[in-house]
């Protein structure tokens, strides 16, 4: 229930043009070094955990949103190349109906994908 509660935060805030942008935003760039660190190595830890509780939750029989903790986790990661699998994924029509349905519950715009 938690990992929905995360997933469905972090689907909502994504600006709608999230998958079109060239680069990662520079969020944090003026904080300490040593905050900014902290900031990476929590984020990348939480990323690695939503896509392998996303994974496990992908096999059958398992409950929850396997896929979609999946991706949110795989968005937190900072990959060489994530932008292109991100926008792969998000190419599956299924998964980004979910997402654009769970976000126009929120009154939130659907995503962009090129």
């Amino acid at each position: 229930m938690l990992s929905f509660a995360v997933a469905v935060a972090i689907v909502v805030s994504w600006p709608p043009d999230r998958f079109n942008r060239s680069g990662p935003a520079q969020v944090g760039r003026r904080r300490p070094f040593p905050i900014r660190v902290l900031g990476l190595v929590a984020k990348n830890l939480a990323g690695v955990v939503l896509v392998v509780l996303g994974l496990i939750m992908a096999i059958p029989g398992v409950p929850g949103q396997g896929l979609l903790t999946a991706v949110i986790g795989i968005t937190l990661l900072n990959l060489p190349g994530k932008l292109r699998l991100e926008r792969r994924l998000l190419r599956v029509v299924a998964l980004r109906r979910g997402i654009n349905r769970l976000r126009a519950r929120f009154h939130r715009p659907p995503l962009e994908v090129d």
